[in-house]
């Protein structure tokens, strides 16, 4: 009972995240994407090209 009160009264983004998560989420993508632009980080293909170095 308790596990359908708490869904039946907290808010899901069309992604499945309740807003703070996705809000969190969208925020550490645009530091990603700025520290990628800025060549700090680099990208990679697949995680295959990730893994072998």
């Amino acid at each position: 009972m308790e596990f359908v009160e708490f869904f039946s009264s907290t808010s899901i983004t069309e992604n499945g995240f309740t807003p703070s998560q996705e809000g969190e989420l969208v925020k550490i993508s645009d530091e990603t994407l700025k520290q990628f632009k800025a060549g700090k980080i680099k990208g990679y293909k697949s995680a295959k090209s990730l893994f072998d170095k």
